[in-house]
């Protein structure tokens, strides 16, 4: 059992990722051959007296020890729900998982029972959650929020604990760590207690990751230091992490792979780079041209994507971004693509479109970008 020597280090103003590698985390090794992490045709319904949303409707993806996947698309489209669903997190009142699965490790978690799903919560899966003004306790210090998760998963004593949470905030970039241990949440600021969120969640030293929006209370020098200790955790200890998020520059710096959802599907998904360069589902075209570009002229207008979202009450008969996208056709209107290979694409790059974008589009873009395909 780890001790709370493993813990002990000089103190540091910033996050420093070679410190972590020192002993922050253990190494994990898997006991399953195939990858770490496996969700197959996992649906999602909430279910009110009056109607039924299909939040999710056949997500199918995977994630290897030590891999970064990106998951993007616009608020509404599934990719919290997605991740709350894998640990059990939806509420029992209102929602329903009918169909899918999620192997970790080989365990399906969709059907343990609560005290082994509580075992690897927390401990091999951690979750930094989107909103840290909910989730942390207001009536709790930070310091017993922090002990708790160590006390819990790793057997250590009051003391040993209270050495782990107190490198744990200087690891985040949290200065006085040991006096702001004694505080409570509302003495925080909305970044600081989103570093105490990111604290919490590597505390276990987690074999996967799932990092909702992690950076977005941050300001840029202290996002940039969060992603870089993100980066380092998957680099040197083989850590998994499921980016989710908005910003394509975040992906774009730090996932390997990345997936695009849209109305509770994944509609392309492939090496990040790959997906920059050639994008092939026109909601992805549209994602990459309505981000704005320091380069542009005062009087260049913003390309947003046309119409809104999807009324995710009604089954799906077609391609849920028919009615928004340039290259529809009466086929996309009645039949569901699915994910097949990509066509023209490179290994890995998958598209759910009955009419991919045009290469002249594609090309389009990179000149606007910059970039060469």
């Amino acid at each position: 059992m780890s001790t709370a020597a493993e813990w002990e280090r000089p103190a540091r103003s910033a996050i420093d990722p070679s410190a972590i590698a020192a002993g922050l985390i253990s190494s994990s090794r898997s006991t399953n051959n195939g990858p770490l992490l496996q969700v197959s045709d996992l649906e999602v319904r909430f279910v009110t007296r009056d109607r039924t949303v299909h939040a999710v409707n056949g997500v199918s993806f995977d994630l290897d020890v030590g891999e970064t996947l990106g998951i993007v698309g616009e608020s509404g489209c599934g990719k919290s729900v997605t991740s709350l669903a894998m640990l059990g997190l939806l509420p029992r009142a209102t929602a329903r998982v009918p169909a899918g699965s999620v192997r970790f490790d080989g365990e399906d978690l969709l059907r343990l029972r609560e005290d082994r799903l509580c075992q690897i919560r927390g401990r091999d899966i951690a979750m930094i959650f989107q909103d840290p003004m909910t989730s942390l306790n207001p009536v709790m210090s930070v310091g017993r929020q922090l002990t708790e998760t160590v006390r819990t998963h790793l057997g250590y004593d009051r003391g040993q604990a209270r050495d782990a949470a107190a490198d744990l905030l200087d690891r985040v970039g949290i200065p006085d760590p040991r006096r702001r241990l004694r505080e409570y949440p509302h003495q925080f600021s909305g970044g600081m207690r989103q570093r105490v969120m990111i604290a919490m969640a590597i505390a276990c030293r987690p074999r996967l990751l799932i990092a909702d929006e992690p950076s977005t209370a941050l300001d840029v020098t202290i996002q940039a230091q969060i992603l870089k200790l993100l980066r380092a955790l998957v680099e040197t200890e083989g850590m998994a992490l499921m980016l989710i998020t908005h910003d394509l520059g975040v992906v774009a710096g730090t996932c390997e792979r990345t997936a695009v959802m849209y109305a509770g599907r994944i509609v392309e998904i492939a090496p990040t780079a790959e997906l920059f360069a050639r994008p092939q589902h026109p909601y992805t075209l549209g994602l990459l041209r309505s981000v704005p570009r320091l380069d542009s002229g005062h009087d260049t207008a913003l390309a947003p994507i046309p119409g809104a979202p999807r009324d995710q009450t009604a089954a799906l008969t077609g391609c849920a971004f028919a009615p928004r996208c340039t290259y529809a056709t009466q086929e996309s209107r009645e039949r569901l693509p699915v994910l097949t290979p990509a066509p023209s694409a490179g290994a890995g790059h998958q598209v759910a479109c009955w009419n991919p974008v045009p290469e002249a589009d594609r090309r389009a873009l990179t000149r606007l970008q910059g970039g060469q395909t």
